[in-house]
């Protein structure tokens, strides 16, 4: 590179010469990734761009599971398999079993229902069986339900019409 190795911040790198602001990061790097050779801390952030995760981002410094979102707009700074919480509780989304469900966030015995409703949250051979669930009506006065033979009925004679009428 034509710099003699007693002057020369990267001797052994024949594409930097020069670390005009000390932050150990070659000048022709800085410039290649957008941070300034001439400052040791471009977003003025207090961290230095070598150790900087997001040099040019004043908001943030620091990406603990390394998912590519900041600590500080990352809801979950240590869970790599996610960034969101989309029901709140507080567990990420990642780690979340149910992640829809704000009361919900374990299934200890992996039974499909979660620890907070389950009756024995450790113990799957317990787990609600389908007989066990009782199904209410979905309206109060109970209509749809009674309603339903009707329908079926009516349904049943609309089919046998249109199917003869071709026929004839």
């Amino acid at each position: 590179d034509k710099v003699g190795d007693n002057t020369d911040a990267f001797p052994l790198n024949k594409t930097e010469q020069y670390d005009t602001d000390g932050d150990t990061l070659g000048d022709n790097f800085e410039r290649s990734i957008g941070t300034d050779p001439d400052l040791p801390d471009t977003d003025s952030d207090g961290t230095n761009d070598s150790i900087d995760a997001f040099p040019l981002d004043f908001n943030e410094y620091l990406d603990t599971d390394k998912d590519g979102v900041g600590d500080n707009s990352d809801t979950c700074p240590e869970d790599k398999r996610g960034h969101i919480d989309t029901d709140n509780d507080t567990v990420c989304d990642g780690s979340d079993p149910f992640p829809l469900n704000p009361n919900e966030w374990a299934d200890s015995d992996n039974d499909g229902y979660g620890d907070n409703s389950a009756f024995y949250p450790t113990d799957p051979s317990k787990s609600l069986k389908s007989e066990d669930i009782n199904v209410e009506p979905q309206s109060e006065s109970g209509f749809i339900d009674s309603s339903m033979p009707i329908i079926i009925a009516l349904g049943a004679i609309y089919f046998v019409f249109k199917y003869f009428s071709k026929k004839l």
